[in-house]
């Protein structure tokens, strides 16, 4: 649960950082491995200059890094500053990253895996409290980064985490109380409502309803519009039969949720209602 939560996979970084794909066209030079040639690249304006050059997986050079030192857009051909460990042949896979040479893939990834590498073993729970947290820092991100380095080496990749914060579903807070149920009053009451600041997943709610003398209907209602909560689930309690543990399905709530209850009037005031929310 926690790796699906906050772990990004190596190849879900890279997709986000990458500007260009392309697969080589002729064998770069030798010794010196320091040159790619993609005969797409032929005419085409110089965006890759200053950027990271990464080769694919099953190369001899899988996986290594380099930055893009200068392009030429009349032979498709891209130098880059340091030697691979061995010639780029014809054939071989490689991106473009949006990321400054001076960072570096391998750098940025493996300080990604130390941190990630300290997360506690109880972080389910925290994230309860965490990702809503992270979440309202993304949600304020300067609409213009303040340089061309900040765009590279951080937007791109602050805006890829944003769009996995933004479609996560967290356990809702565990929530227990008791409330005080009037019996001699026949309007509709709220037993508790739970704000959510995200998407939450609430697993169950549990009433104990013993102390009842009387029938009595249940609502689950939703702020489906922001604004009015709406009744989404009804459940009947017959005091005569039914057992006096109430166990109300889960579901996903994506704004505000309360638990309401009403009966017919004419008992006495302050039954006591245990309940828990999980």
């Amino acid at each position: 649960m926690a790796d699906r939560h906050i772990a990004l996979a190596r190849e879900e970084i890279i997709e986000a950082l990458t500007s260009w794909t392309g697969i080589t066209s002729a064998d770069g030079a030798t010794p010196g491995n320091n040159t790619l040639i993609d005969s797409l690249l032929i005419g085409r304006n110089d965006f890759i200059t200053g950027k990271t050059i990464l080769i694919g997986g099953g190369f001899n050079t899988s996986y290594e890094d380099k930055g893009a030192s200068s392009f030429d857009p009349l032979t498709g051909m891209i130098t880059v500053s340091a030697a691979f460990s061995a010639q780029i042949k014809a054939g071989t896979i490689y991106r473009v990253l949006n990321l400054s040479s001076a960072s570096g893939i391998s750098a940025l990834l493996n300080a990604i895996k130390a941190k990630t590498d300290l997360i506690p073993a109880d972080i389910g729970t925290q994230l309860d409290t965490n990702i809503p947290a992270i979440k309202a820092r993304t949600d304020n991100l300067p609409a213009t980064p303040a340089n061309e380095a900040t765009v590279n080496a951080v937007g791109v990749l602050a805006t890829a985490i944003k769009a996995v914060t933004d479609s996560l579903v967290t356990d809702i807070a565990q929530a227990t109380g008791t409330f005080s149920f009037d019996e001699s009053s026949a309007a509709e009451q709220t037993a508790f409502s739970v704000a959510v600041v995200a998407r939450a997943k609430v697993g169950s709610i549990w009433l104990d309803l013993n102390n009842l003398t009387m029938n009595c209907t249940i609502r689950i209602k939703h702020k489906i519009d922001g604004t009015t909560y709406r009744t989404f689930s009804t459940h009947s309690f017959v005091f005569a039969t039914d057992d006096k543990g109430v166990l109300l399905e889960g579901f996903t709530a994506y704004r505000d949720f309360q638990v309401t209850m009403q009966c017919g009037g004419g008992g006495v005031a302050g039954k006591n209602v245990p309940y828990a929310v999980v």
